[in-house]
């Protein structure tokens, strides 16, 4: 009975201890890095960092600190615009962006942008969203369609509008 006594007290003490109400939050906004304090999108990659797709360019966050990816006129590898309003990931490990300019993919293994054009010219893309292994669909031009992620082709989708 005094054994049983002893390891009912044991277990109270331990999930005593056990049991934690602190918890750490850091507030992100652009005090501490951030480009701009209206994000549009959030991706976590496979990699772990936290992207983040705001009106003043893309940011990705290792946990201590930003790397901010902006437009720059001079350079065609980077970004296309700097309104971000989507993001998602492919099967590979690239970063896909709807943004005001276009479709725009990040290639993490040579830090290079590309920006995709659909129909001959640049739309900007609401929403991207990976389908399936090869596959992104796309939101643009109060349109849909599907995007072969690896021939970059574009197939059309049909829908009926309701808005008029």
């Amino acid at each position: 009975m005094r054994f049983f006594i002893w390891i009912v007290l044991l277990l109270q003490v331990l999930s005593v201890f056990a049991q934690s109400d602190h918890y750490n939050f850091y507030k992100l906004d652009n005090y501490g890095g951030l480009s701009h304090n209206q994000v549009n999108a959030i991706l976590k990659d496979q990699d772990g960092f936290l992207w983040f797709g705001t009106v003043s360019g893309l940011n990705r966050y290792d946990g201590y600190g930003f790397k901010k990816f902006r437009h720059d006129p001079a350079d065609s590898n980077s970004l296309p615009d700097n309104t971000i309003y989507s993001i998602c990931e492919d099967r590979l490990g690239n970063i896909w962006m709807g943004t005001n300019a276009g479709l725009c993919k990040y290639d993490p293994s040579t830090g290079r942008f590309n920006t995709i054009t659909l129909n001959k010219k640049l739309t900007a893309v609401q929403q991207v969203m990976a389908v399936n292994k090869d596959e992104l669909m796309l939101r643009h031009e109060r349109r849909l369609s599907l995007i072969n992620t690896i021939t970059q082709k574009e197939i059309p989708l049909s829908y009926k509008d309701s808005s008029g």
